[in-house]
């Protein structure tokens, strides 16, 4: 049961120290990173036996305002993320099955 317990919160702080990781890589991809907004943030089995992070982010056009939340993926294995552009077809396809 303790060894349990001490797998459980291992892997909370994996899902957490992940998370941050994807959000800063995903946010860094933006026009304005500091105005990122995420939601709908979960972790997935990903490549390698790493672990994925799946969700959507919300960034700035040149004018200020917010465009509207799209999908990512980041794929914790590999240290890349992706963000889904309607206008074509992206790496992002491909990171995000099994989100």
């Amino acid at each position: 049961m303790i060894l349990l317990a001490a797998m459980l919160a291992a892997s909370a702080n994996y899902d957490a120290a992940i998370i941050a990781e994807a959000k800063t890589s995903i946010a860094n991809e933006l026009l304005d990173p500091q105005a990122a907004q995420f939601r709908g943030i979960h972790v997935v089995p990903g490549a390698n036996g790493g672990r994925k992070v799946c969700g959507e982010v919300n960034g700035k056009n040149s004018y200020g305002g917010y465009v509207g939340f799209r999908g990512f993926a980041y794929e914790g294995a590999y240290h890349t993320g992706a963000i889904k552009n309607p206008d074509e077809i992206t790496i992002y396809e491909t990171m995000a099955k099994g989100c």
